[in-house]
């Protein structure tokens, strides 16, 4: 019965950690593509101010 519960509880801790690690690597790549967005319209923005302030 304890080993039972043991293997139990340890699997559900290993599903925890696992999930976790999914998230950390959602977040990760959540921020790369929020980065990569901001990056774009950053240079987006400063080829718009050049096209305007050309003569």
């Amino acid at each position: 019965m304890r080993l039972a519960a043991l293997w139990e509880g340890g699997l559900r801790i290993g599903l925890c950690q696992e999930l976790e690690g999914n998230l950390l690597v959602l977040y990760l790549y959540l921020y790369l593509y929020l980065y990569l967005y901001l990056y774009l319209c950053l240079c987006l923005c400063l080829c718009l101010l050049c096209l305007w302030f050309q003569p």
